[in-house]
């Protein structure tokens, strides 16, 4: 007499529909604890569920660091951080898609540091204080068709030893960077200054 249904073999759909949500269980808390009490790089490895919303964290909403650090981030939602919605930095190439960074104490995304390259396509930076998005200290990015409109200052910010794709000259007609105050973009060797960096 059997007192237990078979058990379903790995092949299926139950891998998908019990043992991933239970695995999320007990992995998502313990990152998310990791990650407020800034407990170094424990909870980077763990990787972020489409339309995830990310609301008041410590510091920045999404941190992604690190050369083998190569994530996608897609449609998350990322407001009303104490920096950043999204700061990739140290060698981190994630992919970066259709989330929406608003009402963020600095920029939207900010970019930082030699061989970060991250491809940053139709994400929308808005009502951020400063700007939609930051580049500097040697950054890199593919920055396609990406809209930034009402930020206090700028829709781009960047610094003269930071490489975009396509050139800076031509964001504009990549991107929608109209509706900010200060302008579409702009070059300078001090972007942090109006924060006092």
């Amino acid at each position: 007499m059997k007192w237990f249904p078979p058990i379903p073999g790995w092949d299926g759909i139950h891998p998908a529909l019990v043992h991933f949500p239970v695995a999320l269980l007990l992995v998502v808390p313990g990152a998310l604890a990791a990650r407020f009490f800034e407990l170094d790089d424990a909870w980077l490895k763990v990787a972020l569920v489409p339309g995830v919303s990310i609301v008041l964290t410590v510091l920045s909403g999404i941190v992604v660091y690190g050369p083998e650090c190569r994530p996608t981030l897609v449609d998350n939602e990322v407001c009303g951080n104490r920096e950043s919605g999204v700061f990739v930095f140290a060698g981190a190439r994630p992919y970066v898609t259709r989330n929406v960074c608003f009402q963020n104490h600095h920029f939207g995304i900010a970019v930082r540091d030699p061989d970060t390259k991250p491809d940053l396509v139709r994400n929308v930076c808005r009502d951020n204080r400063l700007s939609g998005i930051l580049l500097f200290h040697h950054a890199e990015a593919l920055m396609l068709d990406n809209v930034c409109r009402d930020n206090d200052h700028w829709g781009v910010v960047m610094t003269s030893d930071s490489t975009t794709s396509p050139p800076p000259d031509e964001l504009g007609g990549a991107n929608a960077l109209d509706g900010n105050p200060r302008g579409a973009m702009t070059i300078t060797d001090s972007p942090l200054a109006d924060i006092g960096r």
